[in-house]
């Protein structure tokens, strides 16, 4: 590993790098303490990053203040943020209304993973067809005169197969 050197800001060392396409490069790195402990982190490089030691100096005084989060806290406070929404995303997910039709919908997609799925045709027409009145209710809509209703339509269809 190459040798740090100082510069004339405190807390400020460069390192001597290659870079892109093997061009000598500069990384800038910062020490200082915060709460009791020393942290030390690369805050970037002179071609690549455009940084001179007065920028990383200044980075550093906004480190030191908790002006500015290191580069663990940032990428702590990235990692919140996604479970954050990830989280909604779940609790939304359980917010959609199940009816007839999603339940539907979902116990087919459900059967294709996990099996082969051969009456795939035969459920779809006949869910349509018998239970069209059906697809927009919630299961706890759905009371006995609809079951009934279905059953006499069916009944008088003679359709005694799908019963």
């Amino acid at each position: 590993m190459a040798e740090r050197k100082k510069t004339k800001f405190e807390g400020v060392k460069t390192r001597e790098c290659v870079g892109a396409g093997k061009v000598k490069d500069t990384a800038f790195y910062i020490t200082y303490t915060r709460g009791g402990s020393k942290h030390e982190e690369c805050v970037g490089r002179k071609l690549a990053n455009g940084m001179t030691a007065e920028k990383a100096n200044d980075i550093r005084m906004g480190r030191l203040y908790r002006q500015e989060l290191s580069n663990r806290e940032k990428k702590e406070q990235e990692l919140r943020e996604i479970e954050l929404e990830r989280l909604e995303a779940v609790r939304k997910a359980n917010e959609r209304k199940w009816t007839l039709a999603t339940l539907f919908a979902e116990f087919q997609t459900q059967k294709k993973i996990t099996s082969r799925y051969k009456s795939h045709y035969t459920d779809l027409c006949q869910f349509n067809k018998h239970l069209k009145e059906l697809h927009d209710k919630l299961p706890e809509e759905i009371i006995a005169l609809d079951m009934e209703r279905i059953r006499n339509r069916v009944v008088a269809l003679e359709k005694w197969t799908t019963l």
